[in-house]
């Protein structure tokens, strides 16, 4: 009797199994029911969405599995919000059996996942190829073992722990909004969507590998927790290309600290070798960094460089502070692409030995409108700027700079050279486009004009220097107009050569107001006298021309080294004598025929041999045939003229030459171009004297028959007599 019992156990046990299995064999391929999938479905609903699926499939080794989930949002046409390959239940029949909760995970396979945090389809994110496995901990945790998805070019990995709020916290924070009258959150917060629209467009161009780690409580922000691993490599987004990098952030409540390290970055046209920085966030509104790099850039040198900056989210406020030892020429395309003066100033610098070292403090505001406070220095050695060489250099610098403009203090200005040196200071005033100066130099005024201004230089190319030279200057000048000029320089120099004349020493003092140049106390020593004078160009007016106007005054010129120096070579005969003039010149300086120009004065010689100069050896062949002998004679003269210039030529007027044995008296003119037109008397005897006058009276006839013309040019002159030719 017990045998048969046992019998039909058995076989009622294999029945069920066999049940069990055609069962299990019937879920696992066809599905549940659909009134198992009912009961099912409201622990996969979302609020606001509608959900779609094939079948819902129970596996013994992996639990309740959902294929080809789609979620939509209630109105929405088009692809689905949420989809994924296989979702799935991990299912405790044991915790069931309890009376427990039998769901104890949930993975997903290739899913995906489109949004759009700004509310419009080109702010849309896209995560692919999700995978996540989760499971269900106590306490409505949600332990996230792992996950994976891919945003554009992103790949995200992690692991971490979500607390899921309560429904009593979901339902008290509505009912505080509703009470509060609190506005729904937007997503057409312009931050938000300034911020989604940079990872998208970042993430479309890069290959990012992003590591997770992160526990989140959101009743309990303070709580938070968010380790991020980034690498990247090739990366390039809005004007920034990076070889490789990495990068690591820690999240903890409110608070957040970061490190980066850059390889072969460029920041426009600023290239970084390396670049490591520390970051941190305080939780409130101050934000600090901390960076150490190597910069190079196009056909410069390589050097560190680090910076400290601060940030104030609230007030939009900024300060820090950075040394350098980098060549200051990589930072020069970035200014003056920015059109700054002081990026200018950066590419004219060559460094040939070592590069500068310098410090920078800066502060600002990004907010209302940008503005910023840059003050340094700068000091190196053996250099060259705008091609002159140099053998040390300090600069000290406070630039302001805004919207509207910029305005740079360059103090002090220290130049150091083998022959002198030069000091001061300048500020460049971009809203008067103007320059305010004052310095003092004793280095070569030609290698200070190139490392100032390109006018400057033009102004100075006549002009050579040896020596000594001391050189003063102050004031201000417009760089697009003249009407800011107010300047005034007092140079003194132990020997300036300009053409043919030479002065050692000369002083002057020039004084620039608007269009208008006057030099004052002009004091030069000349052919061993010397010469004073004043001058000044002003604009003429209606017009563009300028006018020149000049008076001065020589005495005691030697009369020889100034024929010499005229002739533009050494003459093997004693002039001796000195010579003495007074005169005033004016005109248009754009009249290069000389025809506008105006003036007079006078000119005398004394004790000098003056019929030896070349332009009388004409004159003696004629004496010579009238009067045996006198054609060798070379005594000293006297001599005195006045002179008028007008009409392009030089009219003399009362010229006489005052000689023991013949005088010669004379009238005439010469032409700018060197043409001679002059009338002359011999006379006998000097005037001055009792015999002088009584020979004079006697030699009348012959004076009058010795009345000769001088033609020709300065170069070739041609003597006649006017009534007995021979």
């Amino acid at each position: 009797m017990a045998f048969k019992l046992l019998r039909k156990i058995k076989y009622a046990l294999f029945i069920v199994f066999i049940f069990f299995l055609v069962a299990l064999f019937y879920l696992s391929s066809i599905g549940l029911p659909r009134a198992v999938v009912h009961k099912i479905e409201p622990y996969l609903q979302f609020s606001g969405m509608v959900l779609n699926l094939d079948k819902i499939k129970l596996s013994v080794f992996e639990g309740i599995v959902a294929t080809s989930v789609r979620y939509y949002k209630i109105g929405d046409v088009g692809a689905p919000i949420i989809q994924a390959e296989k979702f799935v239940l991990k299912i405790e029949p044991l915790a069931w059996i309890s009376g427990g909760n039998g769901i104890s995970g949930a993975y997903v396979k290739k899913g995906r996942l489109q949004f759009s945090p700004t509310g419009d389809a080109e702010g849309k994110l896209l995560l692919d190829d999700i995978f996540a496995d989760v499971h269900f901990g106590q306490n409505s945790r949600l332990e996230v073992l792992s996950l994976s998805t891919t945003c554009e070019n992103i790949r995200i990995s992690g692991k971490g722990e979500i607390v899921l709020p309560s429904e009593k916290t979901v339902a008290r924070e509505k009912n505080d909004r509703a009470t509060t009258n609190a506005p729904p959150i937007s997503v057409e917060d312009p931050e938000l969507r300034q911020m989604t629209l940079f990872l998208k467009n970042f993430a479309c161009s890069n290959a990012v590998n992003i590591e997770l780690d992160f526990y989140i409580e959101p009743a309990d922000m303070k709580k938070l927790y968010v380790k991020a691993d980034v690498h990247g490599r090739n990366t390039s987004h809005a004007g920034l290309s990076i070889g490789g990098w990495s990068a690591s952030v820690i999240v903890k409540g409110g608070s957040a600290s970061g490190s980066l390290q850059l390889k072969e970055a460029a920041m426009e046209t600023v290239s970084f070798q390396s670049l490591d920085a520390l970051v941190r966030y305080d939780g409130k509104n101050c934000l600090t960094a901390k960076l150490h790099g190597v910069v190079s850039g196009a056909g410069v040198r390589a050097g560190p460089a680090a910076l400290e900056l601060k940030y104030d989210f609230a007030s939009d406020r900024f300060e820090g502070q950075a040394t350098t030892e980098c060549d200051l020429r990589a930072f020069a395309p970035l200014l003056q692409s920015r059109k700054l003066k002081l990026g200018d100033i950066f590419a004219a610098f060559d460094f040939k030995r070592s590069l500068p070292s310098g410090s920078l403090e800066f502060s600002g505001a990004l907010k209302p409108s940008f503005e910023c406070r840059l003050s340094g220095s700068v000091l190196t050695d053996t250099l060259a700027y705008g091609s002159v060489p140099c053998l040390l250099v300090k600069v000290g610098f406070d630039a302001l700079l805004t919207e509207d403009g910029e305005k740079v203090t360059i103090l002090p200005i220290l130049v150091v050279r083998d022959e002198g040196m030069a000091r001061g200071h300048m500020i460049y005033d971009s809203d008067g486009n103007t320059i305010s100066f004052s310095a003092m130099s004793t280095a070569d005024p030609a290698a200070m004009a190139a490392m100032i201004d390109p006018v400057v230089v033009s102004a100075l190319a006549p002009f050579a220097f040896e020596g000594l030279c001391n050189v003063n200057a102050c004031g201000k000048v417009g760089l697009s107009n003249s009407e800011p000029n107010d300047a005034e320089i007092t140079f003194n120099a132990g020997k300036v050569r300009w053409k043919m004349l030479q002065f050692a020493p000369c002083n002057l003092t020039l004084q620039i107001e608007k269009d208008s140049y006057r030099i004052d106390d002009f004091f030069g020593s000349i052919f061993h006298g010397n010469i004073r004078g004043v001058a000044s160009l002003d604009p003429l007016a209606g017009t563009s021309n300028t006018v020149y106007a000049l008076s001065a005054k020589a005495n005691n010129i030697d009369f020889g080294v100034l024929i010499n120096s005229l002739a533009g070579k050494r003459i093997e005969s004693a002039y001796e004598g000195t010579c003495s003039a007074d005169f005033e010149l004016q005109g248009v300086i754009e009249d290069e025929t000389l025809a506008s120009m105006r003036g007079g004065g006078w000119v005398k010689i004394d004790n000098g041999r003056i019929f030896t100069v070349p332009l009388f050896s004409g004159l003696f062949d004629i004496l010579g045939k009238a009067i045996p002998g006198i054609g060798t004679f070379n005594g000293k003269n006297n001599a005195h003229a006045s002179l008028t210039i007008a009409n392009g030529r030089v009219r003399g007027r009362n010229v006489y030459i005052d000689g023991d044995v013949f005088s010669l008296k004379g009238s005439g003119d010469i032409y700018l171009d060197g043409r001679l037109d002059f009338k002359v008397q011999i006379t006998f005897m000097r005037r001055q004297s009792l015999i002088g006058n009584l020979v004079q009276i006697i030699t009348l006839p012959i004076t009058k028959a010795l009345e000769i013309h001088l033609g020709g040019t300065v170069s070739d002159p041609k003597w006649e007599l006017s009534h007995l030719p021979w």
